[in-house]
């Protein structure tokens, strides 16, 4: 990852929306939220968030009002 595109890891993430850490990893679970990396096969391995896709996801999630 380039600094022009920032890993945040989960509790950065948590903190960024105002959900709980466990929240994010429920969304991992069900497959919803914004893409990640897993650094790692096993399930205690962490897990960052690209901060393009979290901006990404944010942006599809906007809801226009009048």
């Amino acid at each position: 990852m380039s600094q022009d595109n920032p890993l945040l890891t989960p509790e950065q993430l948590a903190d960024r929306w105002q959900v709980s850490d466990s929240t994010l990893r429920r969304w991992r679970c069900l497959g919803r939220g914004p893409g990640y990396i897993k650094l790692g096969s096993g399930e205690k391995d962490p897990v960052r968030y690209p901060l393009a896709e979290v901006e990404r996801y944010e942006a599809a999630m906007k809801i226009e009002t009048e």
